[in-house]
């Protein structure tokens, strides 16, 4: 009879972890990939964000963003000077 009670609660401290992880997996973080640009000293660059928004960068400026930049918000990162042409 000992035996079979050690079982069971061997089985439940087993699998309760798993059940409660598959049933909440929803809430899981998801990963996001940080996109950066820096343009050296002397130059400037152009580059098109992936909503459509254009970037102009000057020189010695770093400009980041998310992976997920067009789904949730368009929030970017700028240490520098930089002109958006942003699309509505």
């Amino acid at each position: 009879m000992i035996r079979i009670c050690a079982a069971v609660a061997l089985i439940l401290l087993v699998t309760a972890p798993a059940y409660y992880l598959g049933r909440n997996s929803n809430n899981l973080t998801v990963h996001q990939h940080i996109h950066e640009i820096e343009v050296p000293l002397g130059s400037r660059t152009k580059t098109t964000l992936p909503d459509g928004t254009v970037v102009w960068l000057n020189a010695g400026s770093r400009m980041t963003y998310t992976s997920d930049f067009p789904v949730r918000n368009r929030d970017v990162s700028l240490v520098g000077e930089g002109y958006f042409e942003v699309i509505h």
